[in-house]
């Protein structure tokens, strides 16, 4: 085990996804496409520009600070550019629109599906909590390992968030021969997991391999001079040495062969904003006990949770803070047309 941190002695880091030699325009919702006239004509046309004189340029100097700005503003903004250039604050837009996820590659996906049950209120159909076993638990922390570009092809590039969906949209439509590589757009369009971040079948996406490194150690005598990783193998001179890395999986307990970020066989109850505890009947108890909801009025279900679930979930907790409502309330309408 090293006791010290060391880095790569060379870096795979890309200089730009795009060719240089290319120019592009970007709308105020974040769309990309190629500088064109044409293109130009047809953004005044859209945004009800009549009068070239109503126009004016201004010329921004982006800082550090400034590009943060922008990434809050994709989420929370579908007139990006105006908020933070010319508003200089965040303004929230919400919508309310929400479609059913029916995607083929969904509907195709062969996997095990979860077994959780859910506490509704009967009188207006909202999830109060779900409780499941470590594999439900891990489900709803996986979503955060999901990136960004990954996480809009689940949801067929529609997740309803500020100007994500435009930016995305822009990237699929925009032809290969405009990026460095096809490979660098393919990493946008469908971005891999971390290695070893991925734990089932019930989202598809696809896990990236660790890369090749090798250690190199040179001695001074008895002293270690150096010490890096490298990509290539170095031949070592006595008594410096080159070995082969390996990457311990963050996610293996080797002691109980099991894969997961938390541990088992606890059942874990999930609210409908996505807060994960350890359940158990005095917490449940308490739970219901602050929300002061009558026994009356509470019902409870037991549901399985597949593929189309998960991305729901996704998309839900994306744009609202009942992602379990939104996300399962079909499964909600087959359970009462079932009895």
């Amino acid at each position: 085990m090293l006791q010290e941190p060391i880095s790569p002695e060379t870096s795979d880091i890309l200089d730009g996804f795009v060719n240089s030699n290319a120019s592009f325009l970007i709308t105020d919702d974040l769309k990309v496409s190629p500088y064109s006239f044409d293109k130009i004509i047809n953004v005044l046309k859209v945004s009800g520009v009549k009068n070239m004189s109503s126009l004016s340029e201004m010329t921004v100097n982006i800082t550090e600070n400034q590009v943060l700005d922008l990434l809050k503003c994709c989420f929370c903004s579908r007139t990006v550019l105006t908020d933070l250039f010319l508003i200089g604050k965040l303004r929230r837009h919400i919508s309310h629109n929400r479609r059913r996820i029916t995607s083929c590659y969904l509907k195709g996906n062969n996997c095990d599906e979860i077994v959780v049950k859910i506490v509704l209120r009967k009188s207006n159909g909202k999830i109060l909590l779900a409780e499941g076993k470590a594999d439900f638990a891990d489900l709803i922390f996986s979503l955060l390992t999901i990136p960004l570009g990954g996480a809009l092809r689940l949801m067929g590039g529609c997740s309803y968030v500020g100007g994500v969906d435009g930016l995305y949209e822009s990237v699929v439509d925009l032809d290969e021969h405009y990026f460095i590589t096809k490979e660098v757009k393919n990493k946008f369009v469908d971005p891999l997991l971390a290695p070893h971040f991925k734990l089932s079948n019930l989202l598809p996406l696809r896990c990236d391999n660790f890369p090749k490194y090798y250690c190199y150690v040179g001695y001074d005598g008895i002293m270690i001079e150096t010490c890096y990783l490298t990509s290539t193998y170095i031949v070592p001179s006595i008594p410096s040495s080159c070995e082969s890395s390996v990457f311990v999986d963050p996610l293996f307990d080797p002691s109980s062969n099991g894969k997961g970020y938390i541990e088992g066989p606890t059942t874990y109850i999930v609210t409908d904003d996505l807060v994960v505890t350890p359940s158990s009947p005095i917490s449940v108890v308490s739970l219901l006990s602050s929300m002061g909801i009558p026994v009356d009025d509470l019902e409870e279900e037991v549901v399985r949770i597949g593929t189309e679930e998960g991305v729901r979930i996704l998309q839900a907790l994306l744009t609202s803070t009942s992602a379990l409502t939104l996300g399962l309330s079909h499964l909600l309408t087959k359970v009462k047309e079932e009895n």
